[in-house]
């Protein structure tokens, strides 16, 4: 009976999405993640965004995916995130100047980027050795000044 009482309280439905100003707060290799004060929304675009920019979402669409033959459901795991609606319509509004948009744009545009993207916001391409990732921080790091220092001999 308590538990009933508990999860009356603690389980909320899932809120519709509306239309309106989202700030993008995760970026992953397709696709990116927007939210405003009440939920969050995976938009699809072709933009170049960045942390922390305003955009503004003209339409929404619940996501549903096929199940793939892997047994991994994107629609479950976006819904694990709380994320239940995508959208393509969307349109820049605010270019964000935060430090966190800063240091993004100045990595993704150096030499070695789809690995530091990989490392530091898992961002990960197929085209990147699975080493790379596996290795973590030191020893990446240690490789990269090692891998410098040979080629400049």
């Amino acid at each position: 009976m308590i538990l009933s009482l508990f999860s009356i309280v603690l389980v909320k439905p899932c809120k519709e999405a509306e239309k309106g100003i989202y700030t993008i707060s995760e970026i992953k290799q397709s696709y990116y993640v927007a939210k405003n004060q009440r939920t969050r929304v995976l938009v699809q675009s072709d933009l170049d965004l960045n942390f922390k920019d305003q955009i503004q979402v003209n339409s929404l669409e619940p996501i549903h995916t096929d199940d793939n033959f892997t047994l991994f459901s994107f629609t479950k795991y976006n819904a694990s995130k709380n994320v239940f609606y995508k959208t393509r319509d969307v349109r820049l509004i605010k270019k964000s100047t935060s430090l966190k948009s800063k240091l993004y744009a100045y990595i993704s545009s150096q030499k070695n980027s789809k690995v530091l993207l990989s490392l530091y916001y898992g961002i990960h391409e197929d085209t990147i050795d699975e080493i790379y990732t596996m290795l973590g921080y030191g020893y990446i790091s240690a490789y990269f000044i090692v891998f410098n220092l040979l080629r400049h001999i």
